[in-house]
This record gives C-alpha cells, sequence and structure tokens, in this order.
C-alpha cells in the first residue's frame, strides 16, 4: 500500500472530481456512456452474481486443499479443480504448464542468547539463503520499518536485524536493504496484536519473476525469519536497553520447478480480441480463505455470470489465476506477459488484479487506479455503492504500487483493482494474513458481495462502453505537478523545465482529445451506432491504447518497459520513479564520484521521459485531424 503522503499527492489532480463542500460534484462523473440497453444489461449481470456460489469453491478449497504453494500437488488439484468448474458452466479453460524459479521452507530455529538464553518459536521465509547446520550468531539490532531511513545512525554490518513486518518497505525490499547494509540475517515482527501467536508466512525474493542471467545475482544471500508480535515486541524491548545477542538457523529449497496456470475466456462479440484481463494468484500460504480463495472463487463466479451474456458483450474478458505468486514473487504473471507480449500489447485494453477481497472487518470499498482510470474507477462506485459509498472511496483512492502481480506497467496495460479494506491501524490485510489462521471464518460476505459488484460493473463498462473511459487529461496534470516539484527541489542539478513544457502541451491536446470523445458520446446518445461511428470510436480507443503504453512505463517502473523493477523497490511508490533521485542528487557534492555517476544515470532517464512525452503528443497530433 502507498504512504499517507502518496495518497494526498494522487489525490491532488483528482480533487476536482470528488467533493465540492459536502456535496458530491455529479457533472463530472461522465466517463463512462453505455446505451439505455446496456444500462438494463449492467443491471441484468449484477443480479445474477451469487455470493453463496463462489462461497462454495471457498469451502471446497478448505476443505480438499489447503496449502496451495507453488510446485506441489495441491497446486496442481486446484487447477484442476478451477478447470472443472469452469467446464460445469460451459467456458473452456487451458491449463499452462512451465518452469518457476520456486522455494519451499523447511526448517528454522531462533535462540536469544545475551541478556538470557531462551528459544523463541519462528517461521522460516522462503527464497532465503539458507544458513549452515551450524547456523549464524549475530548481535540483534532493531531497525524499525526497516527501509533505508531507518538505518541513518546504525551500524548493522555482521549482526542480524529486527524489522517489522509492514508495507512500508515490503518483505523482499527490507530484506535486500539489511544485506545492502552489511546484516547477515533478518529476524521480521508479524503484524497481528500480541494477543495472537501468529506466526507469518512469506518470501524474500526481490527478483520479480523468474531470474535471467542478469538478475539471478539479485536473489537474497541472507537468511530471514518471522516472529510473532509478541515475541518481537520483547526482543525489540530488550534491543532498547542493551546488547543483544541471538543465534539463528533456517533452511529452505530454492530452484527450478513446474508449476500450472489455468486460464479461460469468454469471448465478446464486437470486437472479441480486445479484452479485459481479470485475474488474481492461486497459489498460497495457509489455508488461504482471503489470500486468495476470495479473488479466486470471485473470479470464477465473474466467469460464470458473464458467460451467460457473452452473446451480449462487445470484448472479451480474459480470466486468469496465477501461480508462483508467493513463493516465487509474481513468476507466473510475469511468464504470461513475457509468453503472450504481443497479444496484450495490440488487444489487453485493462488489467484488473483481484487479491484479498471479503476479509472481515472491512467494511467501505477502497479503491486502486492509475491515473488514467481513475475517475471512471470513481464513477461506477458513485453508480453501483451510491453517493455515501462514493465520497468514502474518493478518500480512498490509491495509486497501484509495484506490488501483487502488477507486471503490466511496463507494457503499458491500464490498471485497476480494489477491495474492502480495514480500518485505520489495523492490519491492510488482516491479522491472519499469511498464516495458519487464514480460514473461513475470515471472510465477511456482506463485504465480498460489495467487491464482487463492482468487479462485475467495472468489467462489464469496459467491455461495453463504445469509447474505452480513460481519462489521460490527469495523467498530463499529474506529469506537470511531478515533474515540476522534482525540477524545484533538484534544484537545477538535472534540468527538468523542458519535460515541464512538454507535459503542458500534452495537456493541451489531451483535453483537445477530450473534447472529441464528449462530442462523439453526445452523437452516440442521439443516433444509432452507425459505422462513422464506430470507426470514430475505434481510432479514439486505438489511440488511447496507445497513450497507456507510451506513457504508463515512465510513470510507473524504473527499468522501463521490457524489464520488471524488483519487489517494492523503494521509490516505486512515487510518480515518474526514475526521475525521483534527482532530490537526493541535490545533497551530493558535485565534485563526487557519487554525484557524478548518478547524473549520468538521470540525464538518461530524463531522455527516455522526455521522449516519452513528446511519443504521446505526436501521436495525438496525428490522431486530432481525424476526429473532426
Amino acid at each position: 500500500m502507498i504512504s499517507e503522503q502518496g495518497r494526498k499527492d494522487f489525490l491532488g489532480v483528482h480533487r476536482r472530481l470528488l467533493i465540492c463542500g459536502n456535496t458530491l460534484v455529479s457533472k463530472v462523473f461522465m466517463m463512462v456512456w453505455l446505451s439505455e440497453e446496456d444500462r438494463q444489461l449492467e443491471k441484468g449481470v449484477l443480479s445474477e452474481l451469487s455470493v453463496e456460489e463462489a462461497y462454495k469453491h471457498i469451502e471446497w478449497l478448505d476443505k480438499n486443499v489447503g496449502q496451495r504453494l507453488a510446485g506441489t500437488p495441491q497446486e496442481r488439484k486446484t487447477a484442476r479443480y478451477f478447470k472443472q468448474v469452469l467446464k460445469s458452466y460451459g467456458i473452456p479453460a487451458k491449463i499452462f504448464k512451465f518452469d518457476a524459479y520456486i522455494s519451499i521452507p523447511k526448517t528454522s530455529e531462533l535462540k536469544l542468547l545475551k541478556p538470557e538464553r531462551k528459544t523463541i518459536e519462528c517461521s522460516c521465509y522462503s527464497q532465503i539463503a539458507s544458513t549452515s547446520p551450524g547456523g549464524i550468531e549475530g548481535e540483534l539490532i532493531y531497525v524499525g520499518q526497516g527501509g533505508r531511513d531507518d538505518y541513518k545512525g546504525l551500524d548493522v554490518k555482521g549482526k542480524i536485524t529486527l524489522a517489522e513486518l509492514s508495507y512500508s518497505p515490503p518483505r523482499p525490499e527490507k530484506v535486500r536493504l539489511a544485506e545492502s547494509f552489511g546484516s547477515i540475517g533478518q529476524i521480521q515482527i508479524n503484524w497481528s496484536p500480541k494477543e495472537f501467536r501468529v506466526l507469518p508466512l512469506g518470501t524474500v525474493k526481490r527478483v520479480w519473476g523468474n531470474p535471467t542471467p542478469e538478475t539471478i545475482h539479485e536473489m537474497p544471500n541472507i537468511p530471514a525469519i518471522g516472529v510473532t508480535r509478541a515475541d518481537g515486541e520483547y526482543l525489540k524491548e530488550l534491543c532498547s536497553k542493551g546488547i543483544v545477542r541471538v543465534w539463528m538457523r533456517a533452511e529452505a529449497w530454492r530452484g527450478w520447478g513446474k508449476v500450472v496456470q489455468p486460464v479461460a475466456e469468454v469471448r465478446g462479440t464486437a470486437e472479441p480480441d480486445y479484452f479485459v484481463l481479470a485475474n488474481g494468484h492461486y497459489d498460497a500460504w495457509g489455508p488461504a480463505a482471503t489470500c486468495n480463495a476470495t479473488g479466486n472463487t470471485l473470479l470464477i463466479e465473474l466467469a460464470r455470470v458473464f458467460s451467460k451474456y457473452k452473446k451480449k458483450l462487445r470484448r472479451s474478458v480474459r480470466f486468469a489465476w496465477w501461480t508462483a505468486h508467493e513463493t516465487g514473487i509474481m513468476d507466473g504473471s510475469t511468464w504470461y506477459l513475457d509468453n503472450f507480449w504481443r497479444d496484450l500489447d495490440e488487444h489487453a485494453i485493462a488489467y484488473m488484479n483481484c487479491d484479498s477481497p471479503g476479509m472481515k472487518d472491512t467494511l467501505h470499498y477502497g479503491p486502486v487506479s492509475s491515473e488514467e482510470t481513475a475517475r471512471f474507477h470513481l464513477e461506477t462506485v458513485k453508480d453501483v455503492l451510491g453517493d455515501d459509498e462514493a465520497k468514502i472511496a474518493a478518500s480512498l483512492l490509491e495509486r497501484p504500487p509495484k506490488t501483487g502481480d502488477q507486471s503490466f506497467f511496463g507494457i503499458g496495460v491500464p490498471s485497476i483493482s480494489g477491495a474492502t479494506v480495514p480500518p485505520p491501524g489495523k492490519p491492510v490485510l488482516g491479522w491472519w494474513y499469511h498464516s495458519a489462521e487464514d480460514t473461513p471464518d475470515k471472510v465477511d460476505l456482506d463485504a465480498f458481495a460489495k467487491a464482487m459488484r463492482m468487479y462485475a460493473a467495472l468489467i462489464f463498462r469496459l467491455c461495453n462502453s463504445p469509447i474505452l473511459p480513460y481519462d489521460f487529461t490527469a495523467v498530463a496534470e499529474k506529469m506537470i505537478r511531478t515533474l515540476s516539484e522534482l525540477n524545484e527541489k533538484g534544484r537545477g542539478s538535472v534540468d527538468l523545465s523542458p519535460l515541464v513544457r512538454e507535459a503542458k502541451r500534452l495537456r493541451i491536446r489531451t483535453e483537445a482529445l477530450q473534447k472529441s470523445i464528449d462530442g462523439l458520446e453526445r452523437r452516440l446518445s442521439k443516433h444509432k451506432e452507425t459505422k462513422e461511428l464506430r470507426d470514430a470510436s475505434n481510432k479514439v480507443n486505438r489511440c488511447l491504447m496507445r497513450l497507456s503504453r507510451i506513457l504508463m512505463p515512465v510513470n510507473y517502473t524504473f527499468v522501463g518497459k521490457y524489464e520488471q523493477d524488483t519487489y517494492g523497490r523503494t521509490g516505486l511508490g512515487r510518480p515518474i520513479p526514475m526521475l525521483q533521485p534527482v532530490i537526493e542528487l541535490s545533497t551530493m557534492s558535485p565534485e563526487s564520484d557519487e554525484y557524478k555517476l548518478l547524473k549520468t544515470r538521470l540525464v538518461r532517464d530524463r531522455n527516455k521521459v522526455w521522449d516519452a512525452i513528446i511519443q504521446a503528443i505526436e501521436l495525438l497530433d496525428q490522431t486530432l485531424p481525424q476526429l473532426h
């Protein structure tokens, strides 16, 4: 999840969309146009949804499978079950089999040596560098959240670090940072309340997807284990009072294994090659009722209902259940991206990840959207859940982070997701997250139904809107703001003013595009969809898709189009991440080696962003005259 400041920054360009005094500004909710026939059809889709039907599959997984790690018999059993259920609904499914770099945790031990002797219960993470049978011993240093700034003033070289389990930064990035500062091992404190003696499970692999010759050296080189909140607080208190020494041993297998991945499609009619990619991971730790049986079965239920309406769908819906998300870190979604690149590049209109919907102790729907989809997402919340829920959703709106199978930033497919969320101060994914306590009693059926209705409406509108409901003026405005702030904070270390000027030129053109779209939608509302209107709509849609392909890689990645950033890499939560280091550059001595090295890279990255803005302008200059 992104920081509170990140949320405020993201909301800035959308503030005019949300609240005026205490009144929701209804006139801005006009991102999607549907015919009256489609409006009625949408109601039919929503009325067909059955939480009870989906819950049957959650119960089956709990009783018949349990933990389902990638590469295990339980994974294969689950994939076969999904295929069988889909077949019973009349939906053909394929199961892909491929190699993935996965890991299975084995054993771990932790002993407190000083200031007292005590054995502490612990869990072994996957993808770690295992210790020798003799384990490792060292001084224990508490590093808070385990982010880069938490190491300021600390010497952890040759020592074992103690960090909080959180998403600031995520687990793999904590271990990467610990390793980079010379730590020889890490212990992470679970985020559950002290009264729940729950051990965390998870992976510390930061390489996104299968490793390559260039990234295999980035695999973790230290061991890492987890402890309960109570034991972690105890160790933390000891660290605050004096020197603490511990001994730890951990063993996990890691290597190549065969994994399986189910994919199914409900084909539309008018534009069947274009599709929404709706997906969620199905490999899981523990019973995994909320992470992610709810997401898996929500997708199955959507497939069942949309299959009934397939002859009425303009575009298609492709459903995927990703594997090797947990022990491999997004191996399944990345494999699919790599092997179906051309199809995705040319035909994917949106990427909808479904992870952990319907948790108990959650109430309000929290939308997560890339900038171009935010207005559309909020409009749909208003239509489906009502004005009050829309106001709350506006305050919860987040920019998608590089976590949870967000493998498609580089290729540039717009991202939309959401779920009901816990109150502030509560664990984002529940105290039972990634543990033996993630059982079906942690599912709230009302929250599950709310998420199901939202996903169904979003997918239906993406499939049947004649014009894709994307707002690239919001993207241009965000780029202007970000580049202006970076130029100011960077104090001229790398001149970004030409990019600000070009981003303003881009905004002028995106505003012109929106005017053309508004005109098309007015004509569609008054006349039957003629060939002329279809051709114009298609031109707009191809333009919108290409804008996304051009701009998203620089807005959401460090590494660009064809590679994957490491999981949770520091700085990825901010827009145009590749230029964020200009702030750090401004604090360095211009005569230092580190300044000159970083400036060389930043000038090149500036050129990447500059090129993307120019390409977007040129695309709009070619398209706009064709729409008059």
